[in-house]
């Protein structure tokens, strides 16, 4: 059931991203809904699990809209992961757990994507940097913080509860 639902997540964001959010840009950016629902993940469950979702929704994202395939799969896991890494550390009932964790790991995805595709030949500005990163972090942010207690509402239900997991609140792999 899980796998259907994750798969869900994955259409439906990449039809909105490539339909809806075009029309409902700020400052020249739009929300990465497979960020948010990677990031959200890897608070959810941990650094391997998200990693696997980032990849696949990354990959997912190249093959459909990416020109470099497999920057996406490589930025978006390595975001799963490094946020998963403090799954255990955080508490999860504060809201700005989210925002602050999709904030940075907005950042940190932009860097990595730009250095992935630098290597790799993209052309990247450094002046365009700042410009396009912080107000997608921003974006990102109030994305997560509109998604994320509907998010944990269906983490602690039965859609998407880790299988032998007793106690709802407790969201361990």
């Amino acid at each position: 059931m899980q796998v259907l639902v994750w798969a869900a997540v994955l259409v439906s964001s990449l039809l909105m991203e490539s339909t809806l959010l075009d029309r409902m840009k700020l400052m020249g950016v739009k929300p990465d809904l497979l960020l948010v629902a990677v990031v959200l993940f890897a608070l959810a469950r941990g650094a391997r699990p998200a990693a696997r979702l980032g990849f696949v929704f990354g990959l997912s994202e190249d093959l459909l809209i990416g020109k470099y395939i497999g920057l996406n799969a490589l930025s978006k896991a390595s975001i799963g992961y490094l946020v998963g890494l403090g799954e255990n550390r955080l508490y999860k009932d504060n809201p700005l757990i989210p925002v602050a964790g999709l904030f940075t790991g907005t950042i940190v995805y932009e860097v990595i994507y730009l250095v992935l595709g630098g290597l790799g030949g993209m052309h990247t500005e450094p002046e365009g940097f700042l410009r396009v990163v912080l107000p997608a972090a921003m974006y990102n942010s109030l994305v997560a913080l509109i998604l994320y207690p509907r998010f944990r509402r269906q983490v602690s239900g039965a859609w998407l509860r880790v299988p032998g997991n007793p106690d709802p609140r407790r969201l361990r792999r």
